[in-house]
């Protein structure tokens, strides 16, 4: 099916640039002299957003569809690893830090896909599905360190590209997701039915 093999795709490339910049940033941490505490809080302050963004988006998962939430993962993500470039060029510990929030908030890939593969899927069907796309996920996270490393290493473990590229990888996958996945919740499906139908009556 289509749709499963595209959200297998988005997953595992999704995975692979996160796993990317997981190996990059306590390069740059090392690099802006943050503390022990500082390299911790990377991760507390990603923890912290996903908290408060599981619950937030969690909703809107089922009020306004799946696209819409793997949307604002990308563009969290995005714009997260971009702040980040952007704390190594400025030499900012905090901007390094606070980089890590809209990652943390926005970063609802597996529940959204998880729920897509749901969608589409026969109960018997399920489990293989998820299985296939958990593999996914592991996959690009096992490339992804290496991918990271490659990086660190051709363009010096302190350079702001590495973050450039994982940052721009989810700018590529936003206009996939938005033209080429089809909105597989019919809950949002039908709201959004609703909506048109009432414009043009």
């Amino acid at each position: 099916m289509p749709i499963l093999r595209l959200t297998q795709l988005i997953v595992l490339i999704d995975y692979a640039a996160v796993g990317a910049m997981r190996t990059v940033l306590p390069y740059y941490a090392k690099k802006l002299g943050a503390s022990g505490t500082k390299v911790g809080g990377l991760e507390t302050v990603y923890g912290l957003g996903q908290v408060t963004g599981s619950l937030a988006l969690g909703w809107l998962l089922d009020a306004r569809g799946r696209k819409v939430v793997l949307i604002l993962s990308f563009f969290g993500a995005a714009l997260g690893y971009g702040l980040a470039s952007l704390a190594v060029m400025q030499g900012s510990v905090t901007l390094l830090l606070l980089s890590r929030l809209p990652v943390g908030l926005a970063k609802q890939t597996v529940t959204a896909t998880r729920a897509i593969v749901s969608d589409v899927t026969s109960p018997a069907q399920r489990s293989a599905s998820l299985a296939r796309l958990f593999a996914g996920c592991s996959l690009g996270y096992a490339v992804g360190p290496y991918l990271g490393g490659l990086l660190a290493d051709s363009m010096g473990d302190a350079s702001p590209v590495p973050a450039l590229v994982c940052a721009g990888t989810f700018v590529l996958l936003l206009p996939t997701v938005a033209w080429l996945l089809p909105e597989t919740s019919q809950a949002a499906a039908g709201t959004s039915k609703g909506v048109a139908d009432g414009a043009t009556s």
